[in-house]
């Protein structure tokens, strides 16, 4: 079993659920590549997280959410850069859920060990008890 397909089976279908669920300092952040579209007129890097707005003052577009604008290639390591500064997380991980988003490696290594647990049968974990 794949584990995106693991992720499922324990009811994670996203980064905003792998946050709330993995995350143990209950400041969970997610640097998310977004292409420019029609329901996103900017393209670019936003920081953000399920519990808080990185930008309490961010346009409309992409409510509380920090937003570096540009490819991938340039946006990601400057959202990398300033979500490391604000937030104290220096070790970054590709999301499991999304291959566009870089999570905390704690998150992602926690959710990994929970999709072990859930392969060999045992309860999933959770991140407060981690």
């Amino acid at each position: 079993m794949k584990t995106i397909d693991a992720l499922r089976a324990m009811k994670v279908y996203n980064t905003h659920e792998l946050l709330l669920r993995f995350d143990a300092t209950q400041m969970p952040v997610a640097c998310q590549y977004v292409p420019a579209s029609l329901g996103n007129p900017v393209g670019g890097t936003q920081v953000w997280s399920p519990r808080f707005a990185t930008d309490p003052k961010a346009h409309w577009t992409h409510p509380g959410r920090k937003l570096f604008i540009g490819k991938r290639s340039v946006s990601m390591p400057k959202a990398l850069a300033w979500a490391t500064k604000e937030y104290g997380i220096t070790e970054w991980a590709a999301d499991p859920t999304d291959p566009n988003t870089k999570i905390s490696k704690a998150v992602r290594d926690a959710a990994l060990a929970a999709v072990r647990d859930h392969l060999k049968g045992a309860a999933p974990h959770r991140g407060e008890a981690l």
